[in-house]
């Protein structure tokens, strides 16, 4: 190891340590001995000076295993019994003025008294980098030292308490991308990390298992899957609820594993996708069970039109590890074992007892690693518009629904919020409205283009009442929206666009908490599109009280407990006519129900509603609800009660229901896609901000 900035130097008096037996000096002429002496300044306490002595090949497991050992008053420490070998030695002192160090390698003989003075001490430094992005978790570790550093979920890592010098890093990928050895000198700030090599590929070791494939972390997609409650279609097991039936336990030899009771696989991206891995020929896995297993890799349409290579395997009462040979599957279809050709992998079984574990393939090649970054749907970020009046223009052709006729701010002028506050008080105690501020834009009377100079936090300190024609437009920025939320009040025209509605005024859980957009009192022709609505803890959104022609798109509503309701009880107000569009909507962790419809026509088309504890929707009090080409990952999709639904193409994942009411189809054009996992994964990353 290279030297610098020499601190002060330490006389030591040594042969090396570690055989456990930590004797003070006096071994037998036959033993192998490390002794070391601490000789330094006066105002150095010599007895605090610690030790380490270590395998040159060892490396760490978190734990530190190896204790730190203390020189006595004068500096000395000796063992004996020391086995013949290469080790690290490790030095440390720290005060609360000074901490220094030191690493030194030494080789010891058999029957060798090891001696070694003038080592010296150096200034701690530190080792700063990033694994690159889709490399999935890694550890990093020095060899001869007790170094465990895993990076951050970024893949940041900083390796400290290290003396000036050269090191060697050992990194090895988690998700078996293999490993690297580099020399990287300390006070390196940006050390960029990237693997070239897969020794292979895990799919998933099932250890804390929470649902979505653990692969997906290092892929940026795929799932798994089993059948429906039919034991029919291919069903994706998006959420921990779905995939808990498949769940082991306390018959896994660790943490998790796959109790396969039928079918169960999984998908390399979506059902469209399909993968040539010209490097992978075998493909392992741990099971156990009576009976046998078939093993399939797929592609194609499901059932008697897929392709596949299969084999079948007999199980053992114990767990066994199976390799198979893919230049030795049978072939199904179209499929070769020339090349493997496939988009999901799946096992299949007629006995209810088969576990499954630690499923892999190897080996995969760089180039069919980026095979397998599936056809990710990266949504493009959106650009400011500025004075591009033709950018409004292209917003308005993307409505679709009872929200149709929408203008917004068009016609009108540009406000640019310049500021994140909201209302001033003034040295008299009165307030004022924060000039260049949010509230001050969406307060002007005439038609205007709401747009921001900047990324922000914008606190609303009391409800925004928004007049009509406005265009609130957050494209080419991060605009979050907070406290007590926008109120639309007998307010027509209106455009909320690419906004976060986040960190309500009041939380707890009681009539007075705002709603993030609140639509009510005859406000008519309002779009919302590509928000984020999360944490109010009642309702998210609600539009109310004869409030009419409102669309709601791609946006996307979380962690509270209904996202939108729809109209009031008829015991509060009876509403009837409020005409409501929600389409390509994102519904995830809500307490109650995604939409509450009372009363009111609405139409549902392309919403994903992953979880919520109660209905996805409730259609309630004369309520008539058209619905097309919807996933429910959900257990209970649909609540009718005194009301109409007719459903159409809806995918409904965990229950079933035939909703074939007589309701007329809305009369305006739009755009339907057919519910599918490829839909629900496009829905998925691409409704909220863009």
């Amino acid at each position: 190891m290279s030297k610098m900035n020499t601190f002060f130097v330490l006389s030591l008096f040594i042969p090396l340590l570690l055989s456990c037996s930590s004797k003070v000096a006096g071994g037998t002429e036959a033993e192998s001995t490390i002794a070391l002496r601490v000789v330094a300044p006066s105002d150095v306490d010599l007895s605090v000076v610690r030790v380490r002595f270590l395998s040159s090949s060892y490396m760490s497991n978190g734990k530190d295993e190896k204790p730190w050992l203390n020189t006595d008053k004068n500096g000395k420490i000796e063992f004996v019994d020391v086995e013949p070998g290469f080790y690290t030695i490790e030095l440390r002192y720290a005060s609360a003025e000074l901490a220094l160090g030191a690493v030194e390698e030494i080789q010891i003989k058999e029957k060798e008294k090891k001696f070694l003075d003038s080592l010296s001490l150096f200034n701690l430094s530190s080792i700063e980098g990033q694994i690159a992005k889709g490399e999935g978790p890694s550890v990093i570790r020095i060899a001869g030292l007790e170094r465990f550093v895993v990076p951050d979920s970024s893949g940041y890592f900083t390796i400290d308490s290290l003396p000036e010098g050269i090191f060697n890093l050992w990194i090895e990928s988690q998700s078996n991308k293999g490993s690297l050895s580099l020399n990287v000198e300390t006070g390196v700030e940006n050390l960029e990390i990237e693997f070239e090599v897969t020794k292979a590929f895990i799919l998933e070791d099932f250890e804390g298992f929470l649902g979505y494939a653990k692969t997906a972390a290092y892929l940026g997609d795929a799932y798994w899957f089993s059948l429906d409650y039919k034991r029919e279609n291919l069903t994706p097991l998006w959420t921990p609820t779905s995939m808990q039936p498949f769940v082991g336990g306390k018959d896994c030899v660790a943490g998790s594993c796959v109790h396969l009771k039928d079918y169960f696989g999984f998908y390399f991206g979506s059902i469209d996708s399909t993968y040539i891995l010209e490097s992978v020929d075998t493909l392992y896995f741990t099971a156990k069970g009576s009976g046998s297993m078939v093993v399939g890799l797929a592609y194609g349409e499901y059932g008697d039109l897929e392709n596949a290579l299969v084999d079948t395997v007999i199980l053992q009462k114990n767990w066994t590890s199976y390799a198979i040979a893919i230049a030795e599957m049978k072939g199904l279809g179209k499929a070769k074992n020339k090349n493997l050709t496939l988009n999901r992998i799946y096992f299949s079984t007629t006995s209810k007892n088969v576990f499954l574990d630690d499923i892999s393939m190897a080996p995969l090649a760089a180039k069919d690693l980026e095979k397998l970054q599936m056809n990710l749907l990266e949504s493009k970020k959106s650009e400011f518009p500025g004075e591009d009046w033709s950018k409004h223009d292209v917003l308005l052709k993307e409505v679709e629904g009872y929200g149709l006729q929408t203008q917004g701010g068009a016609g009108g002028s540009i406000c640019i919020v310049k500021t994140e506050e909201d209302i001033l008080q003034n040295e008299d105690e009165s307030y004022t409205v924060a000039p260049g501020s949010l509230r001050e834009c969406a307060m002007k009377e005439e038609p205007v283009w709401i747009q921001f100079e900047k990324d922000g936090l914008y606190r609303l300190s009391a409800p925004l009442r928004i007049k009509s024609f406005k265009t609130i437009d957050g494209r080419g920025r991060q605009v979050k929206i907070a406290g007590m939320g926008i109120l639309a009040d007998s307010a027509s025209h209106l455009i909320f666009e690419n906004l976060h509605f986040t960190s309500p005024a009041i939380t707890e859980k009681d009539s007075t908490s705002r709603r993030a957009l609140s639509i009510h009192n005859q406000s008519k022709n309002v779009w919302v599109d590509h928000c984020l609505f999360e944490d109010y803890p009642l309702v998210l959104m609600d539009v109310k009280r004869k409030s009419d022609s409102v669309t709601v798109s791609w946006s996307r509503f979380q962690n509270s407990g209904h996202a939108i309701l729809l109209g009031l009880n008829p015991e509060i107000y009876h509403d009837t006519m409020e005409f409501f569009t929600a389409h390509h909507n994102y519904f995830v962790d809500l307490e109650s129900s995604a939409i509450l419809n009372h009363g009111n026509p609405a139409h549902y088309y392309n919403n994903f509603f992953v979880s919520t504890e109660d209905y996805a929707l409730q259609c309630l009090n004369l309520a008539t609800c058209y619905l097309e080409g919807n996933i429910f990952n959900v257990e209970n999709t649909i609540k009718k009660e005194n009301a109409k639904v007719f459903s159409l193409g809806d995918w409904l994942l965990w229950s079933d229901g035939v909703f074939e009411d007589a309701i007329s189809k809305p009369s305006y054009k739009y755009i339907l896609d057919k519910a599918k996992s490829s839909l629900a994964r496009r829905i998925q990353m691409e409704a909220g901000p863009r």
